[in-house]
C-alpha cells in the first residue's frame, strides 16, 4: 500500500479542475514531508513512534558521552573487561561524600563500600550495633573496624571474637560477665595516701583495692557507690599506722563479736569489708594486723 495517495491528472481540459487536483496533490505531499527525518538535522526532526529496525543494524555510533546514548558492542564489552570507559560517570553518594569513577567495574567496588557504609548507618541507632539484624557477612575485618569505630559503642545481639586484643578501657555498665576464664589479671589501686584525719571517702568506683595512711588527728571513713542490693560488692583496705589515731567507721559496718579491731599504731594491717545489700550492711574483718 503506497504511502502517499496522489490523484493522477488524466487531461488538462478543465484548467480549473487540473490546477485543483495538483494543489490537493502537493498538499499531500507537503504532510507526508513533515513525517520524514532529514539527514541534515533539519527540524523538527525527532521521532514520534518506536523505530522497528526489522533486524538491522545500525552502524557506525559514536562513543557515548551521555547516561542517554546508545552503546556499541565495544562499549558495553569495555565496560564488563575492567577498560576505563571514556567521559562515562558512575557514582553513588553516601553521608560523607560522592564517589565516582569512569572505570565502570572500580565504581561497582566503591559503590559497594559506600552502600555498606550506608547500611551501617541505616542500623545504627542511639550508638548502638544491633547484630541480630545486621549481619557482618564472612569479614572479621569488618566487624572489627566495627569495634575501633568511635560510632560502635553498644554491641547487642552476639558475634563470636577470638583472638582478639583490647586497646582501650572494655566498660560492662554493671552487665553480667559471664563464664570468663582469668589470667593473670590485675585489680586497680585506689590509693588515698596520707589522710591527714578529718573525713575520706572510699569509693568501690576507684578500685576494689585501697591503701591509706593514717596521722595527725582523728580520721573518719566513709562507704560509697556499692553494687545494687543482689550482688556482692567488696574492698580490702591496707591501712597503715592505723593505732596511732582514733579512727570512725560507718555505723553500717557489721565486726566480730560487734567490736571493731585494734589496729597497729606503727605498721601495716589488712582489712575486708563485704557488703550483700547495696551498702545497708558492711561486714568488716581484720585479715591481718600489723604485717611484716
Amino acid at each position: 500500500m503506497p504511502r502517499i495517495n496522489i490523484i493522477d491528472i488524466q487531461n488538462f481540459t478543465n484548467t480549473l479542475s487540473s490546477a485543483n487536483t495538483l494543489n490537493s496533490n502537493n498538499a499531500v505531499i507537503e504532510a507526508a514531508f513533515d513525517k520524514c527525518l532529514f539527514k541534515d538535522g533539519t527540524q523538527p526532526n525527532a521521532m514520534e513512534a518506536h523505530l522497528d529496525m526489522n533486524g538491522k543494524r545500525i552502524s557506525n555510533l559514536a562513543a557515548p558521552t551521555t547516561g542517554s546514548d546508545a552503546a556499541r558492542l565495544t562499549d558495553v564489552q569495555d565496560a564488563t573487561s575492567g577498560t576505563a570507559v571514556t567521559a562515562v560517570e558512575v557514582s553513588i553518594s553516601d553521608s560523607a561524600a560522592i564517589i565516582t569513577a569512569t572505570n565502570v567495574e572500580g565504581a561497582l567496588a566503591e559503590n559497594r563500600t559506600a552502600i555498606d557504609v550506608i547500611e551501617a548507618d541505616y542500623h545504627k541507632s542511639g550508638d548502638t550495633v544491633d547484630l541480630a539484624t545486621f549481619t557482618l557477612t564472612g569479614s572479621v575485618a569488618e566487624f572489627n573496624a566495627a569495634l575501633q569505630s568511635n560510632s560502635f559503642v553498644t554491641l547487642t545481639g552476639s558475634e563470636s571474637l577470638s583472638n582478639k586484643t583490647l586497646a582501650g578501657t572494655l566498660s560492662c555498665a554493671d552487665q553480667i560477665l559471664d563464664r570468663p576464664v582469668l589470667k593473670d589479671y590485675g585489680e586497680t589501686i585506689n590509693a588515698l595516701g596520707d589522710l591527714a584525719g578529718g573525713t575520706d571517702e572510699i569509693s568501690l568506683v576507684s578500685g576494689n583495692v585501697v591503701t591509706a595512711t593514717v596521722s595527725t588527728s582523728t580520721e573518719t571513713f566513709t562507704f560509697a557507690n556499692p553494687p545494687a542490693s543482689g550482688t556482692a560488692g567488696s574492698f580490702t583496705l591496707f591501712l597503715t599506722n592505723g593505732g596511732s589515731q582514733t579512727v570512725n567507721w560507718p555505723a553500717s559496718v557489721d565486726w566480730p563479736e560487734g567490736s571493731a579491731p585494734s589496729l597497729t599504731t606503727s605498721g601495716i594491717d589488712v582489712l575486708t569489708f563485704t557488703t550483700l545489700d547495696g551498702g545497708t550492711i558492711w561486714y568488716g574483718f581484720l585479715a591481718g594486723s600489723d604485717m611484716k
